[in-house]
């Protein structure tokens, strides 16, 4: 799901600067915000029971991260950590939830 990004700013949206290596959510972390990559790059990931990572999926320019948690209410199923220096959009959770609220109505 990408939005607009002025729409995002116009209803309470920030921009954070993620370093290489830092992360964004936790696996089991509960779903806070909606995030959407301005630039830069996450990957999605989880371990196995020897410790080894499981990369899902490298996410780029445009995408949004882990919002399927926020419609179910359910903590995220993977990390999210970021590859490449990225600028990423945050919105609270009940603002996006109030947003889509608006659009469909």
């Amino acid at each position: 799901m990408v939005i607009n990004e002025d729409i995002l700013y116009s209803v309470g949206a920030s921009i954070k600067t993620y370093a290489p290596s830092e992360v964004i959510f936790n696996e089991g972390d509960s779903p806070n915000y909606y995030y959407q990559i301005i630039s830069g790059e996450v990957k999605l990931n989880n371990y196995n029971d020897e410790g080894k990572e499981v990369s899902e999926v490298l996410l780029k320019d445009g995408q949004s991260i882990g919002e399927a948690s926020l419609f179910i209410n359910k903590p995220y199923p993977h990390n999210a950590v970021v590859t490449k220096k990225s600028e990423i959009i945050r919105l609270p959770r009940k603002m996006f939830l109030d947003l889509l609220k608006y659009v469909l109505i």
